[in-house]
């Protein structure tokens, strides 16, 4: 049997500088375990902060970090971690 608890959360912050600029931060994590075999342990989270800079009424850019790691209690080898960042720029017409 496997028993596996998850727990997942987001804020949004609109006004930082009014019209200006936002900011969302969200992530999740998700731990898993078998019992009573133990052929399963692992555990997976995920976090990403975003910041949005309105640039003018029809133009922003937004800039973000994600940092992601996985743990296998029972293989060092599918452990990992590895963080990113993107940068967009969005116009509407």
């Amino acid at each position: 049997d496997t028993n596996t608890n998850s727990l997942s959360f987001s804020l949004n912050f609109s006004n930082i500088i009014q019209g200006k600029l936002s900011s969302a931060l969200w992530g999740s994590s998700t731990i898993s375990k078998d019992t009573p075999e133990q052929s399963i342990d692992t555990k997976s989270e995920t976090g990403t902060i975003e910041f949005t800079y309105n640039i003018r009424n029809d133009l922003s850019t937004t800039l973000g970090f994600t940092n992601t790691s996985y743990t296998d209690v029972f293989s060092a080898a599918t452990t990992y971690s590895e963080s990113s960042g993107n940068i967009r720029f969005s116009m509407s017409f």
